[in-house]
């Protein structure tokens, strides 16, 4: 894995394949399980529909469509979309100054944030439940489920206020917009446009911590993986989804091109 004082990188080509998304057998094995669970639930609903039950019947469709989004993720998780060129669209940074926007794809942000927030309605289901049966151990539950859907219900709201994610490559710097952070990285700062592959393909603009680079993060550690790697720019490929490729490509060519990078904020690239 990279590391920020690792020296400058001159091969701009493509690792074979990348990106290309490698499901851990904990993926495929979680995926599989769920989606026992689905069908299960889906049978249960249609059970209890089918002996005049349609309390039950309906709490069965509800795990089902709860139980099937961790199913969808899964699958998002382990396919590779397909290469596409993003249109030409003119982005804004956090302080509004305008470049070429290339968006995060819209599949995993629905598959994200729908399961985090399915999940903390959950959770604030259990703790009506188990609050209003009274007992002692009970409560406890009641508490630790309401901590857990507090918590789960603020990083959804938090994805939800930065959607969407994006990159946005400006004259001067280039922008990131994460789910849970916001960075921006001067160009004078940038050394190197990189393709990461391993088991998390990621593009890396690698940069050194000068003057002008801005991190401003909204929930700590969690949900800010790419952060870690301040202050490099990291975006994972998952996000990027289909314009993988081509915010490679157009990074590096603008890394390599200062003189052009005055076009970012009004006409269409001459890159690609």
């Amino acid at each position: 894995m990279m590391q920020p004082n690792e020296s400058p990188a001159n091969d701009s080509s493509l690792p074979q394949g990348w990106p290309r998304n490698r499901p851990t057998a904990k993926i495929i094995a979680s995926t599989g399980l769920m989606g026992l669970f689905t069908v299960s639930a889906l049978v249960g609903a249609g059970l209890a529909a089918a002996s005049g039950q349609p309390g039950p019947a309906i709490l069965f469709v509800l795990a089902a469509v709860y139980l099937g989004h961790f199913v969808g993720l899964g699958i998002s998780l382990s396919r590779r979309p397909a290469q596409v060129r993003p249109l030409r669209v003119l982005g804004r940074t956090d302080l509004g100054d305008p470049g070429l926007e290339i968006p995060y794809a819209h599949g995993p942000y629905y598959w994200s944030i729908s399961v985090t927030l399915l999940s903390a309605l959950t959770l604030a289901g259990i703790t009506v439940i188990f609050a209003l049966s009274g007992s002692a151990g009970a409560l406890v539950v009641a508490v630790i489920s309401a901590i857990f859907s507090f918590v789960l219900g603020w990083i959804g709201v938090v994805f939800l206020r930065l959607a969407p994610g994006r990159l946005v490559l400006t004259p001067d710097g280039i922008y990131h917009r994460s789910l849970t952070f916001e960075h921006y990285v001067p160009w004078f700062a940038i050394y190197a446009v990189s393709a990461e592959a391993g088991a998390t393909p990621m593009l890396a603009i690698k940069a050194h911590p000068f003057d002008g680079t801005r991190l401003h993060g909204y929930t700590g550690r969690l949900g800010a993986f790419e952060a870690t790697f301040f202050p490099f720019i990291v975006a994972r490929t998952y996000w990027l989804g289909g314009h993988a490729a081509y915010a490679y490509q157009i990074a590096d060519h603008y890394f390599r091109h200062p003189d052009l990078r005055s076009e970012l904020a009004t006409s269409p690239p001459t890159f690609g």
